[in-house]
């Protein structure tokens, strides 16, 4: 019989690990949001939340292949702007792990609008700063959306469940914080 210490703790270890990649801040705080609502400590999933530091897509992917190229993760969401034009081709996979990119349109703050049932008419064809004015004027200003404990004000779990049948891009960025997303075959 061995003779191991009953009271050493257990070392626990994430079955899956997924990097959420936001373009900015903002995306940063939402994302953390979720994270924070949605997975449970002991689910056996690890998501860690980037911040690419704004820019160009380029750019947002460059950050996103050094990010996977330092640590390793089974898959990475990475959540953009559509308000500058994206490269023609989009890696499927960086460094062995399976990429996926969520593009709000214009911007983010449009997302948050259609979750809030918030009708902007011709929503992907208004500027971004529009869209932002409007999210800003409503819901959270400037400086309060780059925070994550502020989200729980305007979206609780029940809209979001709600919601994310109908917006694709916010369904996209649930699935990555249940177990079989990690286990089906794309």
């Amino acid at each position: 019989m061995s003779r191991t210490n009953p009271y050493k703790k257990k070392h626990r270890q994430a079955k899956h690990t997924c990097l959420l990649m936001g373009e900015g801040p903002t995306e940063q705080a939402f994302l953390i949001y979720l994270k924070e609502l949605y997975l449970a400590r002991d689910s056996g999933i690890s998501c860690k939340v980037e911040n690419a530091g704004g820019g160009s897509p380029d750019s947002i992917i460059h950050t996103t292949k050094k990010r996977l190229r330092n640590a390793a993760f089974d898959r990475c969401i990475v959540l953009m702007n559509g308000d500058r034009k994206w490269p023609n081709i989009l890696l499927k996979t960086i460094s062995g792990t399976k990429v996926s990119f969520s593009k709000s349109e214009p911007c983010i703050e449009s997302l948050f609008l259609r979750i809030l049932n918030c009708h902007v008419p011709n929503i992907q064809c208004v500027r971004s700063d529009v869209v932002k004015g409007i999210f800003h004027e409503k819901y959270l200003n400037k400086k309060d959306k780059t925070q994550a404990g502020n989200y729980h004000r305007i979206f609780n779990h029940e809209m979001l469940e709600k919601q994310r049948l109908s917006i694709r891009q916010l369904d996209d960025i649930l699935k990555c914080f249940s177990d079989s997303f990690y286990t089906k075959k794309r």
